[in-house]
């Protein structure tokens, strides 16, 4: 079943993992909310998203993942639908990967 949040997502500290384990399906997150990104990963390090599904409903004004002046990060087995821009990553250095996702 879907998860419906209507703000944007930050974390608070470097080097985490965000994402799902077990079997079945990647849980779905549909953002339904009017800021412009629902994964917020500014300014961080090391930072990893994986094994989940999220849809951003505003096809004029969502980001679902956003990587801004962060050094690394990866976004593994996840798919990624709607807003104008699906994975955007600004002003970052380091390595990023971008494994087995559908955008």
């Amino acid at each position: 079943f879907p998860v419906t949040i209507s703000w944007t997502v930050q974390l608070p500290t470097n080097n985490c993992t965000v994402g799902a384990y077990g079997d079945g399906n990647r849980p779905l997150i549909v953002y339904s909310g009017v800021s412009d990104k629902v994964f917020d990963f500014g300014s961080l390090t090391n930072t990893t998203i994986q094994d989940l599904e999220v849809y951003a409903t505003n096809p004029d004004n969502n980001t679902c993942i956003h990587f801004f002046n962060s050094v690394g990060g990866s976004v593994i087995n996840c798919k990624l639908h709607g807003g104008s821009w699906v994975l955007r990553n600004v002003g970052s250095t380091g390595r990023f990967y971008y494994i087995n996702c559908e955008l």
